[in-house]
C-alpha cells in the first residue's frame, strides 16, 4: 500500500513540473551560479509572486512595495517582499539547467488523515533575459485521495512573469 501511496505522490511531482516554452528559451542567458543580488520591479505580476512565496489572504494592496529583492549564491535563490508591512521571505535550492534554475518541487501533505489525504505541488523555474530582467515560472496543483486512491487532482496551470530590474 505505502509503494501505492508513494507512486501516487511522484505522479503528481511530474505532472506539476515547469516546462519553459522553447520560444521563450532562446531569449534567456545562460544560467550560472555567480552570487548576486538585484531588486526588481513587481508591475501587474502580483498574484505570480503571492503564488511562489505561498502568501495566504493576498491582495494586490497587500504589498507594501512594488519591488521584490532577490538574493543568488551557489546553493539557492532567495527571493523577499514586503506583504503586510512584514518582509516575507522564500529560499529555494536549485540546480542550473541551461538557462534555468530550476527549484526544487515542495510536496505537502495534509487534511484528514488517516482517511483522507491531499497532496499539494509547486514548481518555479527562474530565468534570466540578455537585460537581466528576471523571469519566473510558476506552476502548483495536487490531488485528493481516499486511503490512497485518487478521488480527483486539478492543476492551476503555469504562470510566468517578467520583473524589470530596478538600475543601479
Amino acid at each position: 500500500m505505502r509503494k501505492i501511496g508513494l507512486l501516487i505522490i511522484i505522479g503528481l511531482t511530474a505532472c506539476t513540473s515547469v516546462s519553459i516554452p522553447v520560444s521563450d528559451a532562446t531569449n534567456y542567458k545562460l544560467a550560472d551560479d555567480k552570487p548576486t543580488t538585484n531588486e526588481y520591479l513587481i508591475g501587474d505580476n502580483g498574484y505570480l509572486i503571492g503564488a511562489v512565496l505561498d502568501l495566504t489572504y493576498f491582495n494586490k494592496d497587500s504589498l507594501r512595495t512594488k519591488k521584490i529583492t532577490v538574493r543568488k549564491d551557489e546553493r539557492q535563490i532567495e527571493i523577499k517582499v514586503n506583504h503586510n508591512n512584514q518582509d516575507v521571505t522564500r529560499s529555494f535550492k536549485y540546480k542550473p539547467v541551461d538557462k534555468e534554475l530550476k527549484c526544487k518541487t515542495k510536496t505537502k501533505i495534509g487534511l484528514l488523515p488517516p482517511i483522507v489525504w491531499s497532496a499539494k505541488n509547486d514548481s518555479n523555474s527562474i530565468c534570466f533575459d540578455s537585460d537581466d530582467n528576471l523571469i519566473i515560472y510558476h506552476e502548483h496543483g495536487g490531488g485528493l485521495f481516499l486511503v490512497f486512491f485518487p478521488l480527483g487532482g486539478t492543476t492551476t496551470g503555469q504562470m510566468q512573469g517578467t520583473f524589470k530590474l530596478v538600475g543601479n
